[in-house]
């Protein structure tokens, strides 16, 4: 025991260590307006649109009708043009890595006008002041706060409070490069087609008299304040959601205490409609197997497995606590989260709907509820348990066979549904008293990602629900140090699957 309090501090004392080192990285890097050149810069323009992908021109009218038409996917129609284009970027591609889409993530083009300002309102925590030179009082600390505010961080954060802030005036959005007539073009909604790089400009600065200055982002920096590749990907498009909901371990917990029963969990006050009321009963054959005849497919086996693989593996996160330290999804706490989990997969890997960008259709979800129990070796105590779960789900189009992409209970194998429901409710080893047992089942594909609320939920619902990987990436990091492992180890490149360590007692 001691020598577990003594792994606690150590790590306390490098992860303190390298947050120091990352604010003084962070400050040391130019902000997007500080690297930002004179728009009429020609030479040095031509350096920075280097940076620019380049599409077919087909690509480039066939995405530019998506980009005018967000109610086909179900996005918010925009209201600041500014947050709809970092929203457009985000909610299609996904992450830079992402290894489903079909296309270059387009670069950001931003106008920027540093004589001219214009007031704002952020949320602030009394950390991020102690850093709010840097950025003005607009960081990415102040997005933490903001963070902090909807999705519960824990309370050393501090508290949070408005302040008024001045932002400089500036304009952004998605820029490409026609590869047929080697011509920049930038997506404006105001526009009936693709826009030259140079009519956008001389149209954004048409009633602007001060200096103009331009830059090119490819990282998810998406303010002046920004640095463009310092700012992580859970944070890209927050600016675009302000509502507020309870701390993740307070309003939708899947943990249920060894021996209570599922019942107890469920939410007293549940409407008609929600994904848990319309769950059927787990031994009702035939209504079972018309619903998962709306499962989601992908082609085969194979592509299932390199897909599971790939979706398992990617490091997309920033951690919340040590600087420069991508993360994978919480796979390593199984104790709760799942929600979270399943919308990180299918909203940031997939997108939304009818994502013509990405090479697969997005997958579905399945909610089961019951006596849940897993035996891991992820988990002190050797099991967790649920009074329900939730994961991604496919099927294989040949086979007809239903498969969860599940690595927090398999990291190993995608598992057909039966095979996934047998381990999710074993009776021997640390579960032999929990009395297992699946009842319900659900498929939802929608943007609903928790049990009490509707399955045919909105974007910004699945978006807020994904923000909660944030809290569990600090708990999943606690974790490893309560099983004795080197967390920057098993969090990195060597993973329990990696290491031939069995998952599963």
């Amino acid at each position: 025991m001691e020598h577990l309090h003594l792994l606690k501090k150590i790590a306390l004392i490098l992860a303190l260590f390298f947050f120091g080192f990352g604010i003084a990285w962070a400050k040391s890097q130019p902000s997007i307006l500080d690297s930002s050149i004179n728009w009429q810069d020609v030479v040095n323009k031509e350096k920075l649109l280097k940076k620019v992908p380049i599409w077919s021109h087909g690509v480039i009218s066939e995405l530019f009708d998506v980009y005018l038409h967000p109610e086909k996917a179900g996005l918010p129609y925009p209201v600041d043009i500014n947050q709809y284009n970092i929203l457009f970027i985000h909610a299609f591609w996904g992450p830079k890595e992402n290894p489903f889409v079909r296309f270059l993530r387009p670069a950001r083009a931003f106008l920027l006008f540093p004589d001219k300002k214009k007031a704002s309102n952020f949320l602030m925590g009394r950390s991020d002041e102690r850093h709010a030179p840097a950025r003005f009082k607009l960081g990415e600390g102040s997005h933490r706060a903001q963070l902090a505010s909807t999705v519960g961080y824990p309370k050393r954060r501090g508290p949070i409070k408005k302040v008024e802030t001045f932002e400089t005036m500036f304009y952004v959005a998605p820029i490409i490069r026609d590869e047929s007539d080697g011509n920049y073009y930038v997506f404006d909604n105001k526009e009936i087609k693709p826009i030259l790089l140079e009519q956008w400009a001389n149209k954004m600065s048409k009633d602007q008299s001060q200096t103009i200055r331009f830059n090119i982002c490819r990282g998810y920096g998406d303010n002046p304040t920004d640095t463009c590749e310092g700012r992580g990907y859970q944070y890209e498009n927050i600016g675009f959601f302000s509502q507020k909901r309870p701390a993740p371990w307070q309003a939708s917990s899947a943990k249920r205490k060894r021996g209570e029963d599922w019942r107890t969990r469920v939410p007293t006050h549940q409407a008609n409609n929600t994904i848990y009321s319309e769950s059927i009963q787990w031994n009702d054959i035939p209504k079972r197997t018309s619903l998962l005849s709306t499962v989601r497919k992908w082609s085969n086996y194979k592509i299932i497995l390199d897909n599971f693989y790939k979706l398992r593996d990617l490091r997309y996160f920033s951690d919340p606590e040590v600087t420069h330290f991508p993360r994978r999804i919480t796979w390593l706490y199984p104790d709760n989260g799942c929600w979270s989990r399943a919308v990180a997969v299918i909203k940031d890997l997939f997108g939304p709907f009818h994502n013509i960008i990405n090479q697969f259709d997005r997958p579905s979800k399945v909610f089961v509820f019951g006596n849940l129990c897993a035996k891991t070796n992820n988990s002190p105590d050797g099991e967790v348990s649920w009074w329900y779960h939730t994961a991604p789900i496919v099927k294989d189009a040949e086979t007809n066979q239903t498969y969860v992409l599940d690595p927090s209970v398999n990291p190993y194998i995608p598992l057909p549904l039966e095979t996934w429901v047998t381990t999710i409710t074993a009776i021997d080893g640390p579960c032999a008293s929990s009395k297992s047992g699946v009842e319900k089942i659900n498929i939802c594909n929608g943007y609903g990602s928790i049990p009490e609320v509707p399955c045919e939920n909105t974007y910004q619902h699945e978006n807020l629900s994904g923000w909660d990987q944030e809290h569990y990436m600090i708990r999943e990091r606690e974790r490893q140090l309560d099983l004795k492992r080197n967390p920057d180890q098993v969090l990195g490149d060597l993973p329990p699957w990696i290491l031939g360590v069995e998952l599963t007692p």
